[in-house]
């Protein structure tokens, strides 16, 4: 016994902390029960009862069976899952009368205070009652200590009232009050009124008014009425039944101001209420009767606010005005939530509503984000909203609420969550499109995969990942196996498996691996071709309204096929074969299925064409032979493009596409080619010319898509109906691989199609990097290629405009077409244009050292494959295989081999001579660039060692650089952003250290340095110049007939940096700068430093007698008796 631990019980007025320590103390001190367990079995281990033991076997089965059936359910990771302690309030026995003044912990009323509350018809809670009459118990004690003050004039033990006898009279009270008729309790209103206090009244009703704000301000303004009620209590304290009496009119006037609070609309429900006793409906609660009231009374001068404000949309994802007095209460959707006079849905409503409890509003709260996404997509809100909404979605990871929301059991939620997610991921536009183009240069379509800096994204938690690549998320999610289930047993209406489809074919277009991974999950092909792509079509011809698509022909399921074979290619057609899938083609197209039937039709050739292009099934074309020769004898008789629908001649497209794999048919589709033909007679819409810009900031960086939809949702020209742009490709292909020069010409020298190259080459080009343009970049080169063929031929105009767009082309063509852009470098840089007479010419000119024939023996031999090494391999479609200033390339590739110590070799040099030599003979390649890109791509041979040095090298920059200079100096602008240079300060920065430290005081390098300092340029570079890099001062022995720049260029306007000036006069002072060995600092500082000591300001005065008072007396001088050159 001496070994006992006494533990502390606890006590009423230990708080949470306190409680949760004793019990880990205790758990942790391990003692023995004060009881044992003796078991009563005997000693085999039976139970003396049998029959006991054969129903605690029956009950184990059961309960393991049942564990065993509870439906895993997924815990909602935008919420979490919050757990609350659980206690049993059974345990807890409470009295009024022991319990200590001074409780930290809320109470808990026990069954005296219900039936307390029950007989009271106040509109406060039980709560807040009971903190009242702890109020009256403070106020109470507040009166006890006046009265001690005061004990002339009060006894102290007549006003002193326990809580027990405050709580009996409040129990009195009320129920004397529930006795009462309301005629009774109005005429006992009325006699308190007469005999109470006029403030004291009205300072009871305006506290109850408050009573129904926050609770946290209700506290607060109880504090403050109890402080009051001392007061009152003081002065009446010597009659209890008036204090009393108070206390009771409160209580009255409580009930009748929280009933007039009531809305009108509410009233008769309240009185229903009492005569029939409905359970809880005896306390108003004013915070959910707000939402019965009417909405206030719009004000006609309402104006829409200055800043921004919420958007909401409507359920077809409209987005809706801020004001509209044409849609009234009983049209919009109200009362929603926060802005109850505004009608619609904020998009943080809708996502609170899609994990509601309630089943119809998930489903609604899903649809109509659905609809919304949709037409974001659309572009109809790309300026009117901000941050982009799917970008904004996206970031709040909508991606995994759609996918939880796929868990769900009800069919109906699964649906519509197919259908947000379906809008989220997949461009409708964008499919669209792609059909258009189907078939053109060799089948090929855009993979779309997000750009990442580290591909391994194993480590990445999925709300991570989400972020980087949205459909890699989702497959990490198991989401192929999900839609498995959802198309095997669930069986979703038609709209359910159409977006199922749809979803499944932007996966595939993510990679070519995502589409092997959609083919080899087990069962997925297997249920999508059973269900989807029957080998009949009756039921499909015999219902006019489908309801339900199992065992139909579905047009998604065959574009599935077709998509899933063009990224996964030969061993997804041979598996597809296995399927039969074939047979079921030729079905299709031979077969009526009524409305559809254009659209199966369509889809299945196409299908069929993927197949025979990896070799699988060519024996199918010669079996269906007469049928391919009656529908393209068919679309000869009828088929007239002018006057035929979009989805005929997608058709046609497609049924000429499989019948070229049949010699015998070849005849009937040249004499189809031939009709067509004469119907083209100008030049379609051209995206390059079109002045559209791309949206890109619609579209999340995790969800790359093809933006078919530019800005404002126009689509891009060259898609569109009217557009002949991809025929006159294939056309102008083919007439270039049979070298049929005659109708080249023909075309060359339309008068529509000279325009048209015409306006190319002097039009900035738009949407470059689409994938929809790529159509047209295709056929710019086959164009390039055929005047090259012609030669001599053409005139020379035309072969100098298709010239200068083969420049172009080649910083315009995307990385995985690299032969495209060889073979225009090597006609960019041929012989033929190199002319070696204007080559003589110009080079001729200038003193060089190095022969003429070498000159041109160099730049013959090397320009092309000079730069044929920059090119991009294996790049993606979205990139440029070269960039805009690749003339340069070379020049940037030296300069990073200088900062990085590799030393330079002698072809370094003779790189740097074909790049200058091209610059100064053939200014049109860099003509679209802009004056400062290319004088700072050009300033970076000062920078790479001392090969500037070379008297070759030294005439031909010196040259090129004063021939840019004399021509765009004023264009120079050294703020703008460019390519691959953080900042020019940095450039500048290299060029001062670069200068003092081996240039020899080099006049071509001083020239290029005084370049930034003019006063046009900002002057933080004369500051680095004069101030950081004064040591490069003294060897800028430039003389002013050598400057390229105008000399007015560095003495005007005039310096108005006092800090500048300092500089100035110092350098002047110190002797750092002389007239003698550098004159040009020299005339600037003397120039600026005597115009400013002209001036009358306080500064220039002071700085004026310091200068009268210096010794160098020819300085002082200059400056004080300068005169200013007239220029």
């Amino acid at each position: 016994m001496a070994d006992e631990v006494e533990w502390k019980r606890p006590r009423a007025n230990d708080d949470e902390e306190e409680l949760l320590r004793q019990q880990e103390e205790f758990l942790k001190a391990k003692q023995p029960p004060a009881q044992d367990v003796v078991s009563t079995s005997q000693g085999s281990g039976e139970m003396i009862n049998p029959v006991m033991k054969d129903r605690i076997q029956d009950t184990k089965g059961k309960l393991q069976d049942m564990v065993q059936n509870i439906p895993a359910i997924s815990s909602n990771i935008i919420l979490g899952n919050i757990m609350e302690r659980k206690f049993n309030i059974k345990e807890y026995e409470f009295n009024d009368n022991c319990v200590s003044t001074a409780v930290e912990l809320p109470e808990i009323y026990g069954p005296n205070d219900m039936s307390l509350m029950n007989k009271n018809d106040s509109k406060q809670s039980l709560f807040s009652q009971k903190v009242l009459s702890e109020k009256l118990k403070s106020m109470r004690d507040n009166c006890v200590k006046i009265h001690t003050d005061e004990s002339s004039h009060c006894n102290k033990e007549e006003n002193i009232m326990t809580k027990y006898n405050l709580l009996q009279i409040y129990k009195e009270n009320s129920l004397k009050l529930a006795q009462m008729s309301e005629v009774e309790i109005l005429k006992e209103k009325r006699k308190l009124e007469e005999t109470l206090d006029a403030k004291i009244i009205q300072f009871l009703r305006h506290k109850k008014n408050k009573s129904i704000e926050k609770s946290i301000k209700q506290n607060r303004q109880l504090d403050a009425s109890v402080m009051n009620k001392t007061a009152v209590v003081t002065e009446v304290s010597n009659d209890k039944k008036i204090k009393l009496s108070s206390d009771n009119v409160n209580t009255k006037m409580d009930c009748e101001d929280g009933t007039l609070s009531i809305p009108d609309s509410s009233k008769e429900i309240f009185k229903e209420s009492k005569q029939k006793g409905w359970l809880h409906m005896n306390t108003p609660e004013p915070e959910k009767l707000k939402w019965m009231e009417d909405l206030p009374e719009k004000e006609k001068d309402e104006t829409l606010p200055d800043k921004e404000y919420n958007a909401r949309f409507d359920f077809n994802g409209l987005l809706l005005p801020y004001k509209d007095e044409s849609l009234t209460v009983n049209k919009g959707l109200y009362h929603h939530g926060e802005e109850p006079e505004r009608p619609g849905y904020s998009f943080q409503e809708l996502l609170q509503l899609s994990r509601s409890s309630n089943q119809q509003q998930r489903c609604t709260a899903l649809t109509t984000l659905a609809n919304t996404m949709e037409n974001m997509r659309r572009g109809w809100y790309d300026k009117a909203l901000h941050p982009a909404p799917l970008t904004a979605l996206s970031q709040k990871n909508i991606l995994l609420l759609l996918r939880f929301s796929l868990d769900d059991s009800s069919v109906a939620v699964v649906t519509a969550a197919l259908q947000a997610l379906r809008a989220f991921l997949v461009s409708e536009a964008d499919e669209v499109c792609l059909d258009r183009l189907y078939g053109f240069e060799g089948y090929i379509e855009p993979t779309l995969t997000p750009q990442l800096e580290d591909n391994d994204t194993s480590s990445l938690k999925d709300h991570e990942l989400a972020q980087l690549d949205a459909v890699a998320a989702l497959l990490r999610s198991d989401f192929l196996l999900r839609i498995r289930y959802i198309l095997s047993a669930m069986h979703p209406p038609p709209v359910g498996v159409k977006c199922a489809l749809e979803i499944l074919i932007r996966l595939a277009r993510h990679s070519h691996i995502t589409a092997l991974n959609i083919s080899s999950t087990p069962y997925l092909l297997d249920t999508i071709i059973q269900n989807f792509i029957p080998l009949s079509t009756d039921r499909l011809a015999m219902q006019n309204e489908i309801n339900n698509v199992y065992g139909i022909p579905v047009v998604t399921a065959i574009k599935l096929c077709r998509v899933l074979v063009t990224y996964g290619k030969k061993p997804i057609a041979q598996k597809l074969d296995h399927f039969k899938i074939i047979q079921a083609i030729l079905t299709y197209i031979s077969s009526e299925t009524g409305k559809d039937h254009i659209n199966l039709s369509i889809e299945s050739l196409r299908l069929w064409r993927m197949l025979l292009h990896y070799k699988v099934g060519l024996d199918s074309v010669t079996g269906a032979q007469l049928t391919l020769i009656s529908q393209l004898q068919l679309l000869l008789s009828n088929h007239d493009i002018q006057n035929t629908s979009e989805l005929a001649c997608e058709h046609a497209a497609a049924l000429i596409a499989v019948a070229s794999h049949e010699k015998m048919l070849k005849p009937n589709i040249s004499t189809l080619l031939m009709k067509w033909s004469t119907q083209f007679s100008s030049i379609s819409s051209s995206n390059l010319l079109s002045d559209n810009n791309a949206a890109t900031d619609r579209e999340p960086s995790c969800l790359p898509n093809l933006d078919v939809l530019t800005e404002n949702g126009e689509l891009q020209p060259i898609v569109s109906v009217n557009s002949c742009i991809p025929f006159l490709a294939t056309i102008f292909n083919t007439l270039y691989n049979n070298s049929r020069v005659a109708e080249i010409r023909l075309i060359l020298e339309h008068p529509s199609f000279l325009k048209y190259i015409k306006d190319l080459e002097k039009t900035e080009w738009s949407l470059e990097r689409s994938w929809f343009s790529r159509t047209e970049l295709y056929l710019l080169t086959t164009v390039v290629r055929a005047v090259f063929l012609l030669g001599d031929t053409i005139n020379n105009r035309t072969a100098q405009i298709v010239w200068k767009i083969t420049i172009k082309l080649i910083s315009t063509l995307p990385a995985d077409a690299t032969d495209h852009v060889r073979k225009l470098l090597q006609i960019a840089l041929s012989n033929e244009k190199v002319n070696l007479e204007i080559i003589t010419n110009e080079l001729a000119k200038l003193d060089l050292t190095s022969t003429v024939d070498q000159i041109k023996t160099g730049l013959r031999s090397d320009a092309t494959s000079l730069y044929e090494r920059y090119i991009a391999a294996n790049g993606d479609w979205n990139q440029a295989a070269m960039p805009k200033d690749w003339l340069f390339l070379p020049l940037v590739h030296i300069y990073t081999k200088s900062k990085n110590d590799i030393k330079l070799q002698s072809e370094d040099k003779d790189s740097i001579l074909t790049v200058l030599s091209l610059a100064l003979v053939l200014p049109d390649l860099m003509e679209k660039l802009s004056p400062t890109l290319r004088f700072s791509r050009l300033i970076l041979v000062y920078l790479c060692d001392t090969i500037y040095l070379d008297s070759d090298v030294a005439m031909l920059l010196l040259n090129v650089l004063s021939n840019l200079l004399r021509r765009y100096h004023a264009r120079l602008n050294f703020q703008t952003e460019l390519p691959g240079l953080s900042s020019f300060t940095d450039l500048f920065t290299a060029l001062c250290e670069h200068f003092y430290s081996n240039s020899y005081g080099d006049d071509g390098f001083a020239m290029i340095l005084l370049v930034p300092v003019a006063q046009r340029h900002d002057p933080h570079y004369r500051k680095l110049l004069w101030s950081e890099h004064a040591a490069a001062l003294r060897y800028l022995k430039l003389l002013p007939e050598k400057l390229v720049l105008p000399l007015k260029e560095y003495l005007y306007p005039e310096e108005e940096d006092t800090s500048l000036i300092e500089s100035y006069i110092t350098a002047l002072v110190r002797g750092v700068i002389k007239k003698t060995w550098c004159p040009i600092p020299f005339k600037i500082a003397v120039h600026h430093s005597a115009m400013y000591l002209k001036r009358t300001n306080g500064l220039a005065m002071r700085m004026r007698m310091q200068v009268e008072k210096l010794r160098n007396r020819d300085i002082a001088d200059a400056l004080l008796h300068y005169v200013p050159p007239q220029l």
